[in-house]
């Protein structure tokens, strides 16, 4: 076929495509549920990483195994052959990006991971050792946490006592040489752990940390400090330094102002939190009934921290257990009420860089069945909500918590139900800061018979929960549609991405779409349709835009025609592409490009995304 007569044919197809302009309904959070993986990706194991999509936009998740992928399969743990234990996950802006920062507590690893080739997935080229803590069967470390400073990204990680190699405490991670991992000397020091003899203010008297039972580390995304949930064993008499979040600053490697961040538990030395104490807020610790004799536990070890998630403008933290009715150690307090389920919702109103006060930490959602004292919020019952694992309206979860994240003001608790998942979705719509009846669904529920990104006979092993806040991820592309190049970072950090829906460009797909995710909410977008993307007439591609006040970003396609749009709420632009059923059509390329406004990034207002080259099947 000659050049002019293949150029004619995708002029006509792009004719015939010329879309209705409007933005669809934006595309809701990605789920990444993170858990057990076997070394080798074998049909019988689970993958490491699996993401939940909402391809379709019916507000529900993972249908089938359509809306399941694998979005990161490559481990690097032996675990003695057990494979990998993907424990937790951190996020942050690198170089226009998203990396990822996971922890495998299989043998030690911290991998960082980074969607290079703007594919939606993380592919086994992608991911890297950023750190090992151990050789093999080290069950640690179990928890993640990253910040940006300046140029350069610290990750933050912890060994505890459960552990069998590394030494236990709390890990400051930096890549000074920018070699892309922080295993050279000086990279990683230790911040804290019992030899540091750190001294907190308590009830009566400081108290001095001997106890390494660290679970979860946060990193406050407005005054970047630190917040650690330090655990302890039940025991009828805990340790004083036991079941309680320290907070401290990270003074250039140093440790500063370090004091009881949120102590859920009555039970150890620490400042009690006002509402614990007053009994405003329900007693959250239970009577531990794994052994024989009566044994006291605090288990509140889940926690997730939402920039502005509070009025727009403070951090929310949130608070969950692992407690359940059916597990060995129980989930009753003191005065026999259940605990499983329970959400906290924590805000420093005071500012003072702790959830100490009085009225700072309400119960958010009940989940237990029970009516519980929930501090500032009075009285919290149990709302009620459809399960569609019973297919029956209920009032308190199935079973237990195994992971929690948050996102878009909402939060998700991913709930283990015996050899299935759920994701309950817990949206306050009111504003009043608790959750009611109407304001939590089930937004997925694992499919059986298991998909093959699960363990066939037993489903998914689930660690943890990650939430991407809607529009900020490409769906995983499908066969016939390659992206290409980089785009450039909008005012967020962020560089826009190509993304597709609706299935396969196949001949006679009605309901192919081509989309951008990370525009500015309600604000312009172009389409740009090519031939090429080597070229435009005797310009050779991509064209650096800087004379036209786009500094740094590339022109990567012809521009035959181009498409005005508007983008949705959430930042992002949808162009239907119905593909007629015409076989003369198949093989053909398009290339496509969007621009969007980004109002103070540049002299233009506007930025470029990368590249998606679309080859009707």
């Amino acid at each position: 076929m000659s050049r002019s007569v293949f150029s004619i044919k995708q002029l006509g197809l792009a004719a015939a495509l010329i879309p209705a302009l409007a933005g669809l309904k934006a595309q809701s959070d990605v789920y990444m549920l993170l858990g057990f993986s076997g070394k080798n990706q074998k049909a019988t194991n689970s993958e490491a990483i699996v993401g939940v999509y909402d391809l379709n936009n019916d507000g529900k998740y993972g249908i089938g195994s359509t809306e399941l992928f694998p979005f990161m399969k490559k481990v690097l743990s032996v675990n003695a052959g057990k494979g990998a234990f993907i424990m937790d996950m951190a996020r942050v802006i690198e170089d226009g990006e998203f990396t990822f920062y996971i922890a495998d507590a299989g043998d030690g690893y911290i991998y960082r991971v980074t969607d290079k080739n703007g594919n939606g997935l993380l592919d086994d080229a992608e991911l890297t050792t950023f750190q090992k803590f151990g050789t093999s069967s080290t069950f640690g470390p179990n928890t993640i946490a990253a910040t940006r400073i300046g140029t350069k990204t610290i990750a933050y990680t912890a060994l505890n006592t459960r552990g069998r190699h590394g030494k236990p405490g709390i890990h400051r991670m930096v890549d000074l040489n920018n070699n892309g991992k922080a295993s050279d000397p000086g990279e990683t020091t230790l911040l804290v752990n019992s030899t540091t003899k750190l001294t907190i203010p308590g009830k009566t008297t400081s108290v001095t940390l001997t106890n390494d039972r660290w679970e979860k580390l946060r990193v406050d995304p407005m005054k970047k400090h630190i917040v650690a949930f330090n655990s302890g064993s039940a025991s009828p008499t805990p340790a004083t330094d036991a079941f309680a979040y320290i907070g401290f600053n990270d003074n250039g490697g140093k440790v500063a102002n370090p004091r009881t961040f949120f102590n859920p538990s009555k039970l150890n030395g620490f400042v009690e939190n006002a509402d614990i104490k007053s009994g405003a807020l329900e007693d959250l610790d239970i009577q531990f009934l794994r052994q024989t004799t009566k044994t006291l536990f605090n288990g509140f070890s889940f926690i997730s921290v939402e920039n502005k998630g509070f009025k727009n403008v403070f951090p929310a933290y949130y608070f969950t257990n692992n407690y359940g009715p059916t597990r060995s150690f129980g989930a009753k307090n003191a005065a026999g009420k259940l605990l499983n389920g329970v959400v906290l919702l924590g805000v420093d109103k005071n500012l003072d860089g702790d959830l100490q006060d009085k009225g700072e930490v309400v119960i958010f959602f009940n989940g237990s069945g029970n009516t519980l004292a929930g501090g500032a919020n009075g009285n919290v019952s149990s709302p009620t909500w459809f399960d569609p694992s019973s297919n029956g309206k209920v009032n308190k979860i199935p079973d237990f918590v195994v992971g929690m994240a948050s996102a878009d003001k909402k939060v998700y608790l991913c709930i283990e139900n015996g050899g299935s998942d759920q994701i309950l979705e817990l949206d306050d719509k009111n504003g009043n800061l608790k959750i009611e009846t109407g304001e939590v669904r089930v937004i997925y529920l694992t499919p059986k018979p298991f998909p093959k990104v699960f363990n066939t006979s037993f489903g998914p092993w689930t660690n943890n929960l990650h939430a991407v806040p809607s529009d900020q991820m490409p769906n995983p592309f499908p066969v016939g549609v390659i992206p290409f190049g980089k785009g450039c970072p909008n005012k967020a950090g962020l560089a826009p991405r190509m993304s597709v829906t609706g299935g396969s460009p196949t001949l006679g797909n009605k309901a192919f779409k081509l989309e951008m995710v990370r525009g500015s909410s309600n604000l312009p977008s172009f389409l740009f349709l090519g031939i090429s993307n080597k070229t435009i007439g005797a310009i050779g591609l991509p064209l650096p835009l800087n004379f036209l006040g786009m500094t740094g970003c590339f022109q990567r396609v012809s521009n035959e025609l181009v498409f005005p749009t508007i983008n949705s709420n959430k930042g992002k632009a949808s162009t239907a592409l119905p593909i007629p059923n015409d076989p003369k059509l198949k093989g053909l390329s398009l290339f496509f490009q969007y621009w969007t406004t980004s109002i103070g990034t540049n002299l233009a207002n506007r930025v470029a995304s990368n590249g998606a080259e679309v080859k009707i099947q």
